[in-house]
């Protein structure tokens, strides 16, 4: 499996890792990883020899059962089952530990620290694959990735279907989605896990709580070139099973991904802890993604200004307030003053760009080169860079699209320092790439993301520090038309969406 190794890793002779190897032929094997501190196990079973049944994978801490042995399930077109009578080549096994000091975020300094091991398996087509094993301190994490084939290397994923089968009848909190085409702005349910609706797509991250404080938040981690993955309870069981479900393409509702091998899969992702409050200390995540490339010093997260969240007020200022240069200049000067980094231009009834059409969907005359003549943008400009603050802008993601190099060259050479890229709506494998083609191209044009109606953070501020935050949640701009983000809600997404990556 092609999988980053850093090169301020140290590789331990001795391991903590265990291959029980069959006593007699037939019975079954286990591969147990266990975390440095010695607590948090992930085991993989390997079916009896001969056997069509697929791998499973079981979490426990501190010898306490997590998730009880729960089926691999991954189906290529054309070939079928990856999983099912997967015969085992080979394992390795490893440690890691590594000290990084990220350019922002909740840590200064940030310790990679996990056992780990590797098992190389041939599906029953002969098809080679990797299944990636790490266990941590606070949390435990596999991937599965196709090696390179002896044919050409085309695969179509129509389906992962791996299972998440908690142990008892822990107290959840989760949100829905009613698709694949989602905000993620939901409230938040808190219920036990026999009581988990069927049938509905829940979203993570998945916070689970037994008696005593023990918990675990299931998400994902690196997710690059994939689609993103939810959760799905199955229907008519007394003994709830989770099962993965992945955003399909759009129009192809039975493939969810297509690409060449090598490819990995995202991180599946326990974070496990004693009580829920310590996930939030977590950097699991963003170990599980690679280092950044190249050169972020110019990165700087800051607060920002945003008309369109205090509206107009009107009363008492000797101009019209609006999208023209008076009012701008009114929240350059409030920056200023405060030592706010950032103010940003974003829209009335239209965006800041010539755009005819009311609303902010994109229309046929939409440009987003061009400001709005009544903005005299080229003034906004020229007086923030004199009162030392820098501006950002909003744009819909589907014009940027289009236009994506274009745009940001021209961004750059206007001194802009960052944007919102909004309604993405979406986390099918085109959508993800369609993010991380915006934020290598903002980091060659030095602009900062912020990414809006967006599907949830995997950890991938890592690689690229000029992705700020995600909003993928529901929060305070829904105080200006409703009281739905309670102080309760806003605890809430500190126990859940919060632990997935900095939130908007």
């Amino acid at each position: 499996m092609a999988s980053y190794v850093p090169k301020t890793c140290v590789f331990l002779v001795a391991a903590t890792l265990t291959c029980g190897l069959p006593a007699r032929a037939g019975e079954p094997r286990a591969v147990d990883v266990i975390s440095p501190d010695g607590k948090n196990t992930i085991t993989v079973a390997l079916p009896k020899e001969g056997s069509q049944t697929p791998p499973t994978f079981a979490v426990t801490r501190s010898g306490r059962m997590v998730i009880e042995p729960s089926a691999l399930n991954i189906i290529l077109a054309g070939s079928g089952s990856l999983t099912g009578g997967a015969q085992l080549v080979s394992v390795e096994e490893d440690h890691l530990d590594e000290t990084t000091t990220p350019p922002w975020g909740k840590s200064h300094l940030v310790r990679n620290r996990c056992s780990l091991a590797r098992l190389h398996f041939k599906s029953a087509a002969d098809i080679v694959w990797d299944l990636e094993l790490r266990a941590y301190d606070d949390g435990v994490a596999f991937r599965y990735g196709l090696l390179e084939q002896n044919a050409p290397g085309l695969f179509v994923l129509k389906a992962e279907t791996t299972e998440f089968r908690l142990k008892g009848n822990p107290s959840i909190l989760f949100t829905t989605v009613p698709s694949f085409t989602t905000s993620h702005e939901s409230l938040y349910q808190h219920k036990l896990y026999s009581e988990l609706p069927a049938k509905t797509l829940i979203d993570m991250p998945l916070l689970a709580v037994w008696s005593g404080g023990l918990s675990a938040a299931l998400t994902e981690a690196c997710l690059r070139d994939f689609p993103g993955m939810y959760l799905e309870r199955t229907p008519g069981s007394q003994s709830p099973v989770l099962r993965a479900r992945l955003s399909p393409l759009p129009g192809r509702p039975e493939t969810c991904a297509v690409g060449r091998t090598p490819h990995l899969s995202p991180w599946r992702v326990v974070l496990l802890a004693d009580k829920a409050g310590r996930h939030l200390e977590s950097n699991l995540l963003v170990c599980l993604n690679d280092p950044p490339q190249g050169d972020f010093s110019w990165v700087q997260p800051g607060k920002s200004t945003w008309q369109w969240w205090n509206g107009t007020a009107e009363e008492g200022l000797p101009f019209q307030c609006g999208m023209n240069y008076e009012t701008h200049k009114y929240y350059i000067d409030f920056c200023a003053r405060n030592g706010i980094t950032y103010h940003s231009v974003v829209a009335d009834d239209r965006p800041w760009y010539q755009q005819s059409k009311v609303g902010y969907a994109p229309g046929p005359d939409t440009d987003i080169l061009k400001p709005r003549p009544e903005l005299e943008f080229a003034k906004i400009l020229a007086y923030a860079k004199q009162r030392g603050v820098g501006i950002r802008l909003w744009v819909h993601w589907r014009p940027l699209n289009d236009r994506l190099e274009e745009a940001f060259t021209q961004y750059e050479r206007w001194g802009i320092r960052g944007l919102m890229v909004d309604f993405l709506d979406r986390d099918d494998q085109e959508m993800v790439q369609f993010c991380e083609r915006v934020l290598k191209s903002a980091a060659r044009h030095k602009l900062h993301i912020q990414f809006h109606g967006s599907y949830k953070p995997s950890g991938e501020q890592r690689t690229y520090p000029n992705l700020f935050n995600r909003e993928g949640v529901l929060n305070l701009e829904y105080l200006k038309w409703s009281y739905k983000c309670s102080p309760q809600h806003i605890v809430t997404v500190a126990y859940t969406r919060a632990l997935a990556g900095p939130t908007d």
